[in-house]
């Protein structure tokens, strides 16, 4: 909404710009530990902990996929609006991204994640996405 906005001059896609930003931030936001809670259902209640997700995985927490995405919308919004709380939310994505996700003695990132930024090393998730760690960098 945010690159629309900008690209057509079109104000009325700031308004759903920011009212998606305020629907994240109230549902899928994790305030204790950062980051986006990466799965939902409809009406925004979380799946069980053994539930097959979207992709035909085993339900991840928080993912670095999902993260760089919400940086990619993040850098356009912030940049649109000058939206100090998206500024804040971003900065804490960098962070995450360069210290929880990283794997420095491997040189590649941790894609799956539990809500703590823990990663998960289990042999399904235990891949590295090369395209996504350079994103990442």
């Amino acid at each position: 909404m945010s690159e629309y906005s900008d690209a057509c001059e079109d104000e009325s896609a700031i308004v759903l710009a920011d009212n998606l930003f305020s629907i994240l931030q109230k549902h899928a936001y994790d305030a204790e530990f950062g980051g986006y809670r990466e799965f939902f259902w409809e009406t925004w209640a979380p799946p069980p902990p053994d539930m097959i997700d979207y992709r035909g995985m085993i339900h991840i927490d928080k993912s670095m996929n999902t993260h760089l995405h919400i940086v990619e919308a993040l850098c356009n919004y912030l940049r649109v609006t000058g939206n100090p709380y998206a500024r804040e939310r971003l900065l804490e994505l960098i962070f995450i991204l360069s210290s929880a996700v990283v794997r420095k003695t491997v040189g590649a990132c941790t894609d799956a994640h539990r809500y703590d930024w823990s990663p998960l090393h289990d042999p399904e998730l235990s891949r590295v996405s090369y395209g996504h760690v350079i994103e990442n960098v």
